[in-house]
Parts: C-alpha cells; structure tokens; sequence
C-alpha cells in the first residue's frame, strides 16, 4: 500500500488516512517505512510519527497530539498506560486550568489502537484498529479539571517529596491513580536521577500527567461505539 505526500491537517482527513491501515498488520507498515519497532520501547509511536511525517501531514504547529495504545480487541482493555503532558513544576504551580498545558493537551487526540491479544504479542501478531479522534466533553473535562486542580494544591503546599520505601524504591507522596478516575500524576523521565524541583525547593522524579486505565477503556468504548 501506498500513499502520496498531501498536507492533510483536518481531523475528518487523518481519519480517512487510518482507515486505509485498518486491519493491517504493524509488521507490514514497519517494513515498509524500514523501521524495526520490536526494539524500541516507543517503537510504535515512532512509526506513526514517521508515517505521517512521510505523508507531509502533521506539521510541529499541528494541534493534534498522536496517542498510539494496544488494546485487547475482545475487551477493549487497554495493556498499557498513556502519558499526557510533561509537567514543569515551577510552571504547574501557577497555572490556571485555561491556559494550561494539560488543558491545551488534550484539545485534540488522534488515538489510534493496535489490536493485541495479549500484553506480550509479538508485534508481528499486532494489527492496527479503527482510529478515532478525542477530546474531553463538557463534563469530562470538568472532572479532569477537579483532579488538575487537586494535584496543584498538592504541589503548591509540598507535597512533592520522594521517599524511599523499605525495599528502597522511590515513592512520591502525590496521590496515586487509586485516588482519582480520571487522570494522575506519576513520573516520566529519563532515569531514576532525572529530578524537578518545586518552588518550595523538594526535589522529586520528572513528572508527567497519565490517564487512568479505567478511564482509558471507557474512553475506547464510547469512541469506537459510535462508528
């Protein structure tokens, strides 16, 4: 399969790119971009963005964020989590929920699932789904911003500090996705030594936003329930 370079930007477009793919094996696409995604941890995002980056679509302005994630096509459980925006703490503490990059983030999601059946599926038994576009309705987004806002408070007041556990892992005080529904905060960084500092001055492990797997299924059903 081939595709001609366009500069597609609209939504309804990128849908109609994806559902050329539908069905295709990732193996496939990999092979034919002469990309190897079975030794890559972000191997499957890599092959997207290089894909789209091929078809000239995308541009680095382009509001949509792409959010590649395998499912469990019997369940639509997802088997892995799903990162958001990287947070500045410094920044985070003064932000309102407006103008803020978690807001602006989630304005426009091209998810796009890869049908897998099990957790550890080579990618050569994984086939690419039905695409489809997101973004948080009115009531989602209120609930998210509650959470937003709650992780703020927390930050503001000092609550990023790491402590270690007995088996000496580094544990954050900041609640974890068992006290929320819909997104957390959890670290994303390079290694274990790759810190942030608040303006109170406790240093803790890069962080980022996540959505919540639950929430992520629900996410999945409702989108793909409508096509």
């Amino acid at each position: 399969m081939t595709f001609s370079k366009s500069g597609v930007t609209s939504g309804d477009d990128l849908i109609n790119i994806m559902t050329m793919l539908e069905g295709q094996s990732m193996i496939t696409l990999a092979k034919q971009l002469n990309i190897d995604i079975s030794k890559s941890k972000n191997g499957q995002a890599t092959l997207f963005k290089k894909f789209f980056a091929n078809l000239n679509v995308l541009p680095k302005d382009s509001n949509t964020k792409i959010k590649v994630i395998r499912i469990n096509p019997a369940t639509n459980k997802p088997w892995e989590s799903v990162s958001l925006c990287p947070i500045k703490l410094k920044e985070f503490e003064l932000e309102t929920w407006e103008q803020s990059h978690l807001k602006k983030y989630l304005n426009s999601l091209l998810f796009i699932p890869i049908l897998s059946t099990s957790k550890i599926s080579h990618v050569s038994e994984r086939k690419i789904g039905k695409s489809f576009l997101w973004f948080p309705d009115n009531f989602d987004e209120a609930m998210i911003r509650a959470e937003w806002e709650m992780y703020q408070k927390k930050v503001q007041t000092g609550a990023c500090k790491t402590f270690k556990t007995s088996g000496g892992k580094n544990i954050s005080s900041l609640p974890t996705s068992s006290f929320t529904n819909f997104i957390h905060m959890r670290p994303k960084a390079q290694n274990g030594s790759d810190f942030d500092t608040d303006s109170i001055g406790n240093k803790i492990v890069k962080q980022a936003f996540w959505f919540n797997s639950d929430y992520i299924r629900k996410i999945v059903d409702k989108s793909l329930r409508y096509y």
